[in-house]
């Protein structure tokens, strides 16, 4: 969905979230909604004026946490204020979320890279997509950091998704440990994730929250990502 009609669609959802949060018998909602709207926000700005380049490894964080972190925040924010839950509880939930989305966006990223070097069918996520919609993750930001190279084999795929291409811009980044160092990352937003669930009562619902997490952790080849120090 682009141009004119997704600037419609994004219009009308966010005044149906609106209404939805003025509605509910927690007020302190709306606020928490305006704040993710505006990170959101921030973040649709933020890659906008990517256009052209591939984002340094500060502004490929700030994607993940200005989207998908700033909306699952929210929403478990959003839960806990409905159930009545103490401060502490709402605040440890929306730490909860911020990691678990940040995690989210890292884990898309790889995923893209085993997709790549895997072969088959684009699935919306691969390389190739991401070149041809300019977006580039958090392993690309780092491996070009490292290798200049890619930069050009980047910018070339966007105008020509070749196969060959797409194994040798993966096989590239994976030389410069990029998507070793991008799993570790991952792996410490998920342990940041099941961190803040401590502040929780055990339950089943934080077991579920928290195999949410765990489960992030591990990639399409069934492979656990380590923290960062860690071999």
């Amino acid at each position: 969905m682009s141009g004119a009609v997704g600037v419609l669609a994004g219009n009308h959802l966010t005044l149906r979230a609106l209404e939805l949060t003025r509605r509910t018998p927690t007020p302190e909602i709306v606020g928490d909604l305006l704040d993710a709207m505006r990170e959101v926000s921030d973040g649709h700005a933020l890659a906008q004026s990517l256009a052209g380049r591939i984002p340094t490894v500060a502004e490929a964080l700030a994607l993940g946490e200005h989207r998908s972190g700033a909306v699952f925040s929210f929403a478990c924010r959003a839960g806990a204020r409905l159930a009545g839950a103490p401060r502490k509880v709402v605040t440890a939930l929306g730490r909860y979320g911020r990691h678990t989305g940040a995690a989210w966006h890292l884990a898309e990223d790889l995923a893209s890279l085993d997709e790549a070097e895997d072969g088959g069918e684009p699935s919306g996520n691969s390389l190739e997509d991401r070149a041809a919609e300019g977006r580039p993750g958090y392993s690309l930001s780092l491996a070009a950091e490292r290798d200049p190279g890619i930069a050009e084999l980047w910018a070339g795929m966007g105008r020509d998704p070749d196969p060959e291409h797409v194994r040798e811009l993966a096989r590239r980044i994976r030389a410069t440990g990029a998507a070793t160092d991008a799993r570790k990352r991952l792996a410490l937003e998920c342990w940041a994730a099941r961190q803040a669930l401590q502040a929780l009562r055990p339950s089943r619902h934080r077991d579920v929250l928290d195999q949410i997490a765990a489960t992030l952790a591990w990639d399409s080849r069934g492979e656990e990502a380590q923290p960062l120090g860690q071999p």
